[in-house]
């Protein structure tokens, strides 16, 4: 089986680094404080800032491989 890395990119305007992809790191259970708990991506920016983007969050990003980054295929930011 081969595998490569995948990387999250906010699509709407007002996700945080919107249109930056992020390297998925992998999928943890976080639970902010002062609300319930969530089912998230654990990402890593290029400058090594790190997030969690809930994964219930799907209509405001997209997961692309490492050769769509490398190829400069990058989905753009909308709404």
């Amino acid at each position: 089986m081969k595998s490569q890395m995948t990387y999250l990119v906010h699509t709407h305007r007002h996700g945080f680094r919107a249109g930056k992809p992020a390297k998925i790191l992998g999928v943890r259970f976080v639970t902010p404080k002062g609300h319930a708990g969530r089912v998230c991506y654990h990402v890593r920016f290029r400058d090594g800032k790190e997030d969690f983007v809930p994964l219930a969050d799907q209509n405001n990003f997209k997961i692309i491989s490492a050769a769509d980054v490398r190829d400069g295929n990058i989905p753009e930011v909308t709404d």
